[in-house]
Formats: C-alpha cells, sequence, structure tokens
C-alpha cells in the first residue's frame, strides 16, 4: 500500500527552530509538516526524526555541522532532562491540537554514524550530522523514551552505511552503550537508510544483507518483536552516475530494493525527498528528486509477488514496472 507516510528532515522542524528558549517552543514549522501529510492522508503513519540541538542546550557548542542557520548543531544536549522536556511539550501540543498523537515514531538521531574507534566515549568531531559519542547517544535514546507518552514507538538509530556488527561501527557501540546502561530494551523500531550508490545493480547482494542484518540485531540486545524500518530511501546520486543509470532505472532499482526489503521483513519504507517550500534547503540532486517522482508514477499500480526458496534466496515477480 502507498499511505504517503511522512519523515521530517526539513529545517523548519528541527529542535532549534521548534524551541526557540529554554523551555519556549513555538511548533509552527512541525504543524505546517504534519498538515502536509494529513491532508494527503488522514490516516499517515508520521516519524519525526531529533535533528539540530539548540545552542543553548549543545553539550559541544561550535561543533561542526552540515546546516548553516545556527552552528553545533549536531551536538548532543547538555543536560538530558531537556530533551526530555522537549519530548514532552511535543506530544502534549499533538493531543491539544489535533485531538491525538499523529506522530506514532521518534526517531532519535539522524546518520549519527560515530568514529571509527571501539571506545563508546569516542567522538567524531568531523561528521557533518553528530558530533556526539555512543554513549551520548545511548542517553539521548533514554531522555527521549521517558518523554514518549504509552503506545508511541522510539525508532533508532538512522544509520547509513554502519550496520554492522564490526566492533567499531556506531550500530554495535550503541547497543552496547544502551546495555551497558541496562536500556538496550527500550528501542521499539529499528532504522536504517538506502541509497541508489548502496549497489543498484546487485540484487543478491541486497538480499543477503537485509537477511544477515534482521539476524544480527537480536545478537546485539534488541528484543524479539523489534521492528525494522527504512527511514531513508534516496537516489542522491552525482549527475554523471544518475545519467548512466537514467531517472527511470533508478526509479525501478528503489522500486526492486522497496519490494525486497518489505519482503525480507522491513515494516515501512520513507522515501527521501526535500519538501518544496522549504526555500531554507536546495535539492542538489534534483534528477534524483525526478527520479523519486516517477518511482511514486510507477508505484501507483505496482504488484508484486515474494518467495523465499530453501536455500534462502528471493524471487520477485513485478508487474507494471
Amino acid at each position: 500500500s502507498h499511505d504517503r507516510s511522512g519523515r521530517n528532515l526539513d529545517v523548519s522542524t528541527q529542535w532549534a527552530r521548534n524551541e526557540t528558549a529554554p523551555g519556549v517552543y513555538n511548533w509552527a514549522g512541525i504543524e505546517e509538516w504534519i498538515v502536509d501529510n494529513l491532508n494527503i492522508n488522514p490516516n499517515c503513519t508520521l516519524m519525526y526524526t531529533l535533528f539540530g540541538t539548540p545552542v543553548f542546550h549543545q553539550k559541544y557548542p561550535g561543533s561542526f555541522w552540515s546546516y548553516g542557520y545556527i552552528s553545533g548543531g549536531g551536538s548532543p544536549p547538555k543536560d538530558m532532562a531537556a530533551l526530555t522536556n522537549f519530548v514532552r511539550a511535543f506530544y502534549a501540543w499533538q493531543l491539544k491540537r489535533f485531538g491525538r498523537y499523529v506522530v506514532k515514531y521518534f526517531e532519535v538521531w539522524n546518520e549519527p554514524n560515530t568514529t571509527n574507534d571501539v571506545s563508546l566515549d569516542a567522538r567524531h568531531t568531523q561528521n557533518k550530522f553528530f558530533c556526539g559519542s555512543s554513549n551520548d547517544l545511548a542517553d539521548m535514546a533514554i531522555a527521549i523514551k521517558k518523554g514518549l507518552p504509552e503506545g508511541i514507538l522510539l525508532a533508532g538509530v538512522a544509520w547509513e552505511g554502519q550496520e554492522t556488527n564490526w566492533p567499531g561501527s556506531c550500530h554495535t557501540k550503541f547497543m552496547k552503550a544502551l546495555s551497558n546502561k541496562g536500556a538496550a530494551h527500550i528501542i521499539d523500531a529499528l532504522t536504517g537508510h538506502s541509497y541508489v550508490y548502496h549497489g543498484p545493480n546487485d540484487w543478491g547482494k541486497v538480499i543477503d544483507e537485509m537477511g544477515n542484518y534482521l539476524k544480527r540485531v537480536m545478537d546485539l540486545g534488541y528484543r524479539p518483536d523489534v521492528i525494522v524500518i527504512n527511514s531513508e530511501m534516496g537516489a542522491e546520486l552525482p549527475g554523471q552516475r544518475l545519467a548512466e543509470y537514467g531517472e527511470e532505472n533508478v526509479a525501478l532499482w528503489i522500486l526492486r530494493v522497496i519490494s525486497t526489503q518489505i519482503a525480507m521483513g522491513v515494516k515501512g519504507v520513507y522515501l527521501y525527498n526535500y519538501r518544496a517550500s522549504d526555500n531554507e534547503i536546495n535539492p542538489k540532486h534534483a534528477k534524483g528528486m525526478a527520479a523519486i517522482t516517477t518511482m511514486h508514477n510507477m508505484g501507483g499500480s505496482l504488484l508484486y509477488r515474494a518467495g523465499q526458496t530453501v536455500n534462502n534466496r528471493l524471487w520477485l515477480s513485478f508487474v507494471d514496472a
């Protein structure tokens, strides 16, 4: 089904834009994002991704970050209680504004890839999205969980390319940090990202990695009922490579990966796109965005069948693609 579910990364929805002073909140940007999605589908499934720590809450002020409207936005908060308060205020506002909680998933952070150092306190000071440690990230997950109403799911964490069980991967270190704090059980949904440049012509690799990934997460301390979500599926490519693949082929690859992942047990996929009304982010890959639009159009009538063979290979049958 295509329910046009939404995940935020617009500047207007980031934490620093919605807490303008300690304990002072302005939900205008988030309200626009929610209403945009509800107007498309009143029953859509929304995921809010925490991003952009306000300057007055930053543990590492002035650190490297990819967004220019504030400095140090990739820092974890210095006081985790401030994060819990933000989460509580966010959901209290939803209940007052919409009469219900409309954001089902709260994602701890966006692509907080850490340094390859196996230490849980090591920081990746040049990472464009996050400059904290694995212990910082675990503390953030715990703080968020404290603020979530019952029934709202904690998602963590949206890694891109570090989902292995190698001791230095942020995925492994995050789970170890949570386990050390007695909190490995708090994650309800595991999230990761997929892009065309991850290997568009090797379907077998996608299937193998997904199957092994689902097995590995159990070994790292997740609950048996944890669900897996692809919280960012995109076609962000340099122009030359996108020209080589072609927009229709990129869209077809996206369809194949989504179908494969869902057949392997992934519970949902969020397509990566920028909202055109947010003029503070200029899409650098217009052709990639066009490919995703093509995917939407193709996906409207997509049908597929899937099944596993005895050796855990997967076969797929596509219609209208």
